[in-house]
């Protein structure tokens, strides 16, 4: 069982006086548990347990165990990617300073957050199975981002003609392979995997990558 938040269990009595405080612990609860199990292999039974509610409290706020993950990958997206939106909006630098400053962000968005990133993956899978999910459109307007700023390079001649949506696909696709790649290393070590370290990604990024974006690559 994931450790519970300390004081959790012990505040339920005076969460029902506070009702964001019992939102929160529902959702901390809630977040522990889907990264870690899913949502299939969650109950609302075993969230109670850990946030300290009873289940007609949690049912009381969500709808269904449905209706609470979309409330967690909601959270994990408004709470987690703080950062990286605010560094979007960076113009500190040339453009290959941006795009490195934007994936060191995400680089440490999977690192410090880790069952907030288990969440959005878990987000991202729904895709597959055409079920709702919030990670498309955000997703999408990530993407915009990157090729903005590869436009932006390109105007002003530090990028070469690259086609910016498929380097957008690229740059995201960095971030999405470490997460897996140390995923599997960790929980499969059976493969032979090698975890791979933040800096080792942002070498490759500098060294290969932005010399291949500028067109300056040997």
């Amino acid at each position: 069982m994931p450790q519970m938040r300390a004081g959790m269990k012990e505040n339920g009595a005076r969460r029902s006086r506070d009702p964001e405080g019992t939102r929160r612990d529902i959702l901390e609860a809630a977040t522990k548990l889907f990264a870690e199990k899913g949502v299939a292999e969650s109950s609302i039974r075993d969230i109670a347990r850990l946030s300290g509610q009873n289940t007609g409290m949690i049912y009381y706020y969500f709808e269904d165990k449905q209706d609470l993950f979309m409330a967690v990958m909601m959270e994990a997206l408004m709470g987690t990617l703080g950062e990286v939106l605010a560094e979007e909006v960076n113009t500190r630098g040339d453009d290959s300073a941006r795009l490195r400053r934007l994936l060191a962000r995400y680089l440490e968005l999977v690192d410090t957050n880790p069952d907030q990133a288990l969440i959005m993956m878990r987000g991202l899978l729904r895709l597959v199975d055409r079920e709702p999910t919030p990670f498309a459109g955000l997703m999408a307007d990530r993407m915009r981002v990157v090729e903005d700023i590869v436009r932006d390079g390109q105007s002003s001649g530090e990028f070469t003609k690259t086609d910016p949506a498929f380097f957008s696909y690229l740059f995201l696709g960095i971030m999405l392979m470490y997460f897996f790649a140390n995923l599997t290393a960790e929980n499969h070590p059976q493969t032979g995997l090698k975890p791979v370290s933040r800096q080792e990604v942002m070498k490759t990024f500098e060294n290969v990558v932005l010399p291949g974006l500028r067109g300056t690559a040997g």
